[in-house]
């Protein structure tokens, strides 16, 4: 599933017009807030509204199941831990900040493509592309300016509970697994030797 994001463009509708003719094969396009336009004017991006917003078609947050988890998006970045439990967010979207950003934690990947009028890093003006799969979420951050990729994550959604437990499960190389059974040979040579002088 591939997801077009965006945020904090600021009445920049020409700029979201051009990246939906760049990137016509996306499943869904998502604006995170301050788009200072009715969503009829930005199109089909499904926007949240932001603190300089004054839509009443537009909500606070919006929460979109997906084949591969559920997409939890507002426009600030505080969110209760408890909410993210409670509606099984995989992939929190917000804004605000004007600066990218994609952290994992607790198993939850928390995104921020930056924005495409304001920006505030030495990225410049930034939108992102998600490849969102079963177990895994691609992320590109590319400038707007020439669509040139500047950074680029992969997070694991497998929770981190399920990581611990698979790296638990792993078998060791075979070189490593004979290596300790000779170690543990010889400390059992050396028990019973020292078991035998104790006797006597």
């Amino acid at each position: 599933m591939r997801i077009l994001l965006v945020s904090d463009s600021h009445g920049n509708n020409e700029a979201l017009d051009e990246l939906i003719a760049k990137w016509p094969n996306i499943d869904l396009y998502l604006h995170a807030g301050d788009s200072e336009s009715h969503p009829r004017g930005i199109y089909p991006f499904r926007s949240v509204r932001g603190n300089c917003d004054y839509s009443f078609d537009m909500q606070e947050e919006l929460l979109i199941p997906t084949p591969f988890g559920n997409i939890l998006m507002r426009h600030k970045k505080e969110v209760s831990t408890k909410k993210l439990d409670d509606f099984a967010v995989k992939v929190f979207i917000y804004g605000h900040t004007h600066v990218p950003e994609c952290v994992k934690r607790k198993g939850v990947a928390f995104i921020n493509p930056g924005s495409i009028s304001y920006p505030r890093s030495e990225f410049g003006s930034t939108y992102m592309v998600l490849d969102l799969g079963k177990n895994v979420i691609d992320v590109k951050l590319y400038s707007l300016e020439n669509d040139k990729i500047l950074k680029r994550y992969r997070v694991s959604l497998v929770e981190a509970q399920k990581e611990e437990q698979e790296k638990d499960q792993e078998i060791p190389p075979k070189d490593e697994v004979e290596e300790l059974e000779r170690q543990l040979a010889v400390i059992e040579q050396e028990l019973t030797e020292i078991r035998s002088k104790k006797k006597k």
